[in-house]
């Protein structure tokens, strides 16, 4: 990618970066170990504790939050001093195999072990104090969330909260005693919060007695629970790289038929089932890293049926010129969603996505031209400042 233009003009970030320094004492809050991973272990032991380990970058805008709002915070460091022994790891600098082994991705990464060093529970993104010891109590109290399941498995309260810790500790286990308890259920108790928990948290298969109720009264869902639209994503998903996976396009319609049904039923059925299909189809060529294919079934999708969106015009030539710029064939068919955008609808956004394709084909004085004239039809002081910095950028290069 040649400029990062788009998440600046569109999007005004601003980020404060500060560094993480372990070697600050505090006179209050969590107080972590100074040492190595192996010396935790052992004093883990020693003192007959769990463990509590920040996995952390020093860029990370969250992490630092967390460092300086949350960790300080003296009643939440009596408990955690009390009950845990506390790590902090700059996982990009330090303890390289216990990272690789936790395939520690996103920060901050949250996770508490038992003395051993056996995972109990890992929750990725910052928690405030309130939720960061709500995790440390529920760890703490899992011995007896575990005898109270035993006790009574058919108790879906008492699941969910067994489920909550046991799902980092055993994935596979967990999943199968949540779609044991969703095939326990009748058909209407699949719509309650705790079933809806279960299939949001477990999805089973995608062709499930319970996938296809939820399909099947997707008003119902779509009214009642918010990660509706995150659910349907992963369900999507699941179905293409399924359909990848058995090298088999077909199976990608089923994601599609799913997608037209759940659009009947919530009333928001925007285009021709064909759409959704040529949809799936180039989906499946993307996941399975077929370009040209997946390319290919794009274009079509776009000309037959958002040729008259400047708005998706101008964010799929973005998006996509990023993705191809090296490829000259396809840039000028980008080019050419781009100019249509214009076409459509004359404005500063448009005119830079027209620049901005420009650009990255190396057409410096059409992209020029085109930035001026997005300059010219600006009116936000921010994004005419970041218009003024990408022309700069264009000389400069």
């Amino acid at each position: 990618m040649k400029n990062a233009a788009l998440s600046k003009i569109l999007l005004v970030v601003i980020v404060t970066s500060l560094n993480i320094n372990k070697s600050i004492s505090q006179s209050s809050g969590i107080d972590f170990h100074d040492g190595s991973w192996e010396e935790v272990l052992q004093e883990a032991e020693k003192q007959k504790k769990l463990i509590f380990v920040d996995f952390y970058a020093d860029w990370c805008g969250p992490c630092i939050w967390m460092q300086n709002n949350v960790f300080p915070d003296a009643e939440l460091g009596e408990y955690f001093n009390s009950n845990f022994i506390n790590y902090q790891v700059d996982a990009e600098r330090e303890e390289v195999v216990l990272v690789e082994a936790m395939q520690i991705e996103a920060f901050p990464s949250l996770v508490f072990f038992d003395g051993e060093g056996n995972l109990l529970l890992e929750n990725v993104g910052a928690l405030d104090i309130a939720g960061l010891k709500n995790a440390g109590r529920r760890v703490i109290s899992f011995p007896e969330l575990s005898r109270s399941y035993k006790e009574d498995p058919t108790d879906i309260k008492r699941l969910i909260e067994y489920l909550e810790i046991y799902k980092s500790i055993n994935p596979r286990e967990a999943a199968d005693l949540a779609n044991e308890a969703l095939n326990r259920m009748e058909d209407m108790e699949l719509e309650s919060p705790e079933a809806w928990y279960l299939m949001v948290h477990f999805p089973g298969n995608y062709q499930s007695r319970e996938t296809k109720y939820v399909v099947e009264n997707a008003d119902y869902y779509y009214n009642t629970y918010d990660d509706f639209g995150k659910y349907l994503g992963e369900l999507y998903s699941v179905i293409i790289e399924e359909a990848v996976k058995e090298d088999n396009p077909e199976l990608s319609r089923i994601s599609a038929d799913y997608e037209i049904r759940i659009r009947e039923k919530i009333g928001i059925l925007e285009f021709s089932p064909d759409y959704y299909y040529m949809d799936a189809y180039g989906q499946y060529y993307l996941e399975k890293g077929d370009l040209d294919d997946y390319f290919e079934y794009t274009d079509n999708l776009v000309r037959q049926y958002r040729f008259d969106d400047w708005s998706f015009l101008v964010q799929l030539s973005i998006q996509h010129a990023e993705a191809f710029y090296d490829d000259n064939l396809k840039m000028v068919i980008i080019l050419g969603w781009s100019e249509q955008a214009l076409r459509l609808e004359d404005n500063h956004y448009t005119n830079f996505a027209v620049s901005y394709i420009y650009n990255m084909m190396g057409r410096k004085d059409e992209a020029l031209f085109f930035a001026n004239k997005a300059l010219e039809q600006c009116q936000d002081p921010e994004i005419c400042e970041e218009l003024k910095g990408y022309i700069g950028e264009i000389g400069d290069e």
